[in-house]
């Protein structure tokens, strides 16, 4: 019955990276914003048809399918005031759930080109599409968190232009999307008035190789008195409530991921290769915002990853950073190829197939059909059983 279902898969795949390969090259040779948009709108129309069409992707899909057709018939507060209007409008009007599912992933690429089409970024934008594909694939999981994403993403855009009215419109929108903005938001206003590298590159080197093999669950007792900063509604205030539990039970609880060896090579190899570079991105104007934010990003992921409630900040935090810093890295690295010495150029090599292989991983690694299908394949299903991804 399934036999079609990875083949249909790997052929999208196969045109997702297609048109990203194909638009940031050509972005990164044109200057002008009109030139920017035509040769974004491919990959922002590919995107949000291949993860915007897919069916039955993951726990959070499925549950969220349930509640909006239920908020449709009965308004509830359980859900932030926007998320919860824009469900029970759609839901009301007869729009159909995967309609919700297009709308979040348009506006999260979207958001993305909106954040990468500044000018010192336009060189290196092959090398940003290519890293942000990579680090994307949490959107299939957390509908109502990227939803929140997309917002967020405007929102630091617009502060970075000093434009706070609509910094303002967005921020209040993706905290009426997810309450869990709101400490980003304020992460955000704090580290964008900092204007030095709050952490020297060769420490940040040490404590990623630090944080990546010897980080445990259990150093992050120490954080759970502070986490009440989080707990701003009912929803937020379980997983806090609950994360004592989760580190100290450690692998027992359902609640922690471990990382496997070679994730954690991979994670080094990926991530610390774009601090020999830093400085030569601050002479590129780079701001320092977004060096620092890379920073904490690289830093926390090893440990964050593991914690659901901590892993979605992490995500975010990594990014608004990572395709930005890492693609910049990259293009000053294989730009100035023959100059760097054999060491260097062995490491620039394996560090790019480390970023890159997450996305082969995720596009073409898949074995379940289940994780696969797109809205033709729902055969009059309007969810999947949770148990499929349980």
């Amino acid at each position: 019955m399934y036999e079609h279902v990875k083949l249909v898969f790997c052929i999208f795949s196969i045109l997702l990276l297609w048109s990203f390969i194909y638009s940031g090259k050509r972005i990164s040779r044109v200057q002008d914003d009109k030139s920017y948009w035509k040769l974004a709108a491919l990959p922002i129309i590919v995107f949000t048809l291949f993860y915007g069409l897919r069916f039955g992707r993951l726990i959070d899909y499925n549950l969220y399918a349930v509640r909006y057709y239920s908020l449709g018939n009965h308004l509830d507060d359980e859900y932030e005031l926007l998320f919860r209007y824009v469900c029970h409008w759609g839901a009301s009007l007869g729009i159909h759930y995967q309609f919700l599912i297009l709308l979040i992933t348009f506006l999260i690429m979207f958001s993305a080109f909106y954040l990468f089409k500044n000018l010192k970024y336009r060189k290196s934008l092959f090398y940003i599409l290519l890293i942000f594909l990579s680090i994307i694939a949490p959107i299939e999981q957390l509908v109502r968190w990227y939803f929140a994403a997309a917002f967020y993403i405007f929102a630091i855009f617009y502060f970075s232009k000093t434009d706070y009215v609509r910094f303002g419109l967005f921020a209040v929108c993706a905290c009426l999307t997810h309450i869990g903005y709101v400490p980003l938001i304020a992460f955000f206003i704090v580290v964008y008035y900092i204007r030095i590298q709050l952490i020297p590159s060769n420490i940040c080197i040490i404590l990623l190789i630090f944080s990546t093999f010897l980080g445990e669950t259990k150093m992050l007792e120490s954080v759970t008195p502070y986490l009440n900063i989080l707990s701003l509604n009912d929803k937020s205030s379980q997983y806090v409530d609950s994360f004592s539990t989760l580190v100290t039970e450690g692998t027992k609880n359902i609640g922690i991921r471990e990382i496997g060896i070679t994730t954690q090579i991979r994670i080094i190899l990926a991530y610390s290769f774009p601090f020999f570079f830093l400085e030569r991105l601050k002479t590129k104007g780079l701001q320092y915002w977004i060096i620092n934010t890379y920073c904490i990003a690289v830093l926390t992921y090893p440990i964050f990853s593991k914690v659901e409630i901590l892993d979605r900040y992490a995500s975010i935090l990594m990014l608004v950073s990572i395709p930005v810093i890492v693609g910049m890295s990259f293009q000053l690295f294989f730009s100035q190829f023959n100059k760097w010495n054999l060491a260097m150029k062995y490491f620039g090599i394996l560090s790019f197939i480390a970023n890159v292989y997450p996305i082969l991983s995720n596009l073409f690694g898949r074995t379940e059909w289940w994780y696969m299908l797109f809205i033709w394949d729902a055969n009059g299903r309007s969810i999947l059983p949770l148990i499929y991804f349980q």
